[in-house]
This record gives C-alpha cells, sequence and structure tokens, in this order.
C-alpha cells in the first residue's frame, strides 16, 4: 500500500464511523440518511403550499388632522390586486 493511502479506519483517528456505533455498515447508513433527506424535503415540499398567501397591512390615519392624506391611503388598500402569481393577497 502506498504510504499516502490511509485506511479507511484510521481516517478519523482510528475511532469507529456513525454507521459503526449504530451497528449497520456504510452503505446502509447513507440509505438511511438519503430516505431521511427525501422524508424532510417532502415535507418541505408540502408546507410550501401553504405559505403562498400575501398579506399587506397598511396603517393610516382615516381620522384627525391628517386624515386629508391617510383617507386617499386607505382606498389604495382597496384597489390593490387580490392575487399576484396565484398567490392570495390580503
Amino acid at each position: 500500500m502506498p504510504p499516502f493511502v490511509r485506511p479507511r479506519s484510521l481516517l478519523y483517528g482510528g475511532r469507529p464511523g456513525l454507521a459503526t456505533c449504530f451497528g449497520i455498515d456504510h452503505k446502509e447508513f447513507q440509505n438511511v440518511l438519503t430516505r431521511i433527506a427525501f422524508a424532510a424535503l417532502l415535507l418541505v415540499s408540502s408546507i410550501a403550499p401553504a405559505a403562498a398567501q400575501i398579506r399587506i397591512g397598511l396603517m393610516v390615519s382615516a381620522t384627525g388632522p391628517t386624515s386629508a392624506i391617510g383617507i386617499p391611503q386607505k382606498n389604495t388598500g382597496d384597489i390593490l390586486p387580490r392575487s399576484i402569481g396565484g398567490a392570495t393577497v390580503e
């Protein structure tokens, strides 16, 4: 064996890997990690459509001395589009 190639057992200081701690071989451990990552991806992708909502808040002065500016601002909120790119706007 060439001097620059280290046995796999010595790559991490001679300690057993995580797969060995669980009592499974390396390939099976990779398979388990792949399944966990795939399940997490499915979970995140199923949650993403629920977040397809846009909420816009307006703070306007509809009463008092600045109502001359606040009432047109409030009316602008009423004419905003109700959907943008398929996402609902509230």
